[in-house]
Order: structure tokens, then C-alpha cells, then sequence
């Protein structure tokens, strides 16, 4: 970014690449064997399995981003690059490309989270999670 060289990986994720509202920041996603980390502004966060790359999101200020992540079971939102509520999502395999699964930033710093899910049978259903973050 801006000239100099970010963190090398074995594969990037060009789907994953966003930039800001003010057009001053990147983030993206890059992979060392199955691990995943996104990148934001020249700076690599931790290290997950599993990482929906096509949920990375900046809020409308351009001073947040929050994606998705995934450890067991349960999906994490990731703000700013530290590690938010976990939750059950019982969906066909973990968080990802097409997974349906997508932060949003909301209006009073708060973080919507919405996609279908499959219940104990299967079934497809719409859920909703809403969080609220702190400003600095």
C-alpha cells in the first residue's frame, strides 16, 4: 500500500479486496497454506480457518472494518481485527463465498448481521443479529 510492500502469503483473495468509503484504506483477505488473514491498510490480523472473504466491510466513517470468521461451530465477528461475539450458525459447513452471511454497518454504530441458516432438520430459515460497537 501506498508504494510499499504488505505482509507475502501463498495466495490472495481477489474477491475479497475492498476499499473504504473515503477511498483511503484496503483490506483483503490472503491465505498461507489453509490459514487466513485479512489485511487491512498494510496490516495482517490473526489467523483463522476459515474466513468469509466476501464478508469484509467498512463502515461508512471509513474508521471500522468487520468481517466474518470462523472457529468450530460458531462464527465470529471481527472488528477492526479483534475478535467480537461468537455464535452458533448451524449452516452446510462453515462461513465463506456464498455462504449468504454478510455484516453491515448500521446507523448508531451497530453491526447487522443476516443470511439463512439451516435449523436441527434442515430447514432454511432467516436470521438476524444485531450488534452494538463502541466508538473511540
Amino acid at each position: 500500500m501506498d508504494g510499499k510492500e504488505g505482509p507475502e502469503f501463498d495466495e490472495i483473495s481477489e474477491r475479497s479486496l475492498t476499499f473504504s468509503p473515503d477511498s483511503r484504506r484496503m483490506a483483503y483477505l490472503g491465505m498461507i497454506g489453509i490459514q487466513g488473514m485479512v489485511v487491512v491498510d498494510g496490516k495482517a490480523g490473526r489467523a483463522f480457518d476459515r474466513i468469509a472473504g466476501d464478508s469484509l466491510v467498512f463502515s461508512p466513517h471509513s474508521r471500522h472494518i468487520a468481517y466474518l470468521a470462523a472457529r468450530d461451530r460458531q462464527v465470529l465477528l471481527m472488528v477492526d481485527n479483534v475478535e467480537g461475539p461468537a455464535f452458533d450458525w448451524p449452516v452446510k459447513g462453515p462461513p465463506g463465498y456464498g455462504s449468504g452471511l454478510t455484516p453491515a454497518f448500521t446507523e448508531h454504530n451497530k453491526i447487522s448481521i443476516a443470511g439463512p441458516r439451516f435449523d436441527k432438520s434442515y430447514k432454511k430459515e432467516i436470521v438476524h443479529l444485531e450488534v452494538q460497537i463502541l466508538e473511540d
